[in-house]
């Protein structure tokens, strides 16, 4: 006859260990986008950053100082994107994020990186 062992865990031991199953599944966010550059001219500019480790691509926003609100410029694979149809001598905020694929769904990097930049006045 087979005896049944009882078998309990205190609440904190079970937290312990889904915290740890949980750790060994968990998907790590891709690093931050870093080393920003940027050139400009009248109607456009071109950011530039240094490849994010284990990211699938980059997303590209555009701060509307009007509306006060990010707008999606482009989703981008490589490591730079030109944002055109600018006004000439104006100021502009660029936000990028770093992310990556994971069931079919985006896993974005922690910060939207922020790269102030201004467009070229027309004639020079």
């Amino acid at each position: 006859m087979k005896k049944a062992i009882k078998f309990t865990l205190s609440t904190a031991a079970l937290l312990v260990l889904l915290a740890s199953l949980f750790t060994c599944f968990a998907v790590s966010r891709p690093a931050n986008v870093e080393n920003t550059r940027t050139g400009a001219r009248e109607n456009y500019v071109i950011v530039k950053w240094s490849p994010c480790e284990g990211a699938a691509g980059y997303g590209v926003f555009l701060y509307n100082f009007t509306s006060k609100k990010w707008e999606s410029q482009a989703v981008v694979k490589g490591a730079s994107v030109t944002i055109d149809g600018l006004k000439p001598g104006k100021n502009y905020i660029v936000g990028i994020r770093a992310y990556k694929k994971y069931n079919g769904k985006n896993i974005w990097s922690e910060a939207l990186t922020k790269v102030k930049v201004s467009t070229r006045p027309e004639n020079l």
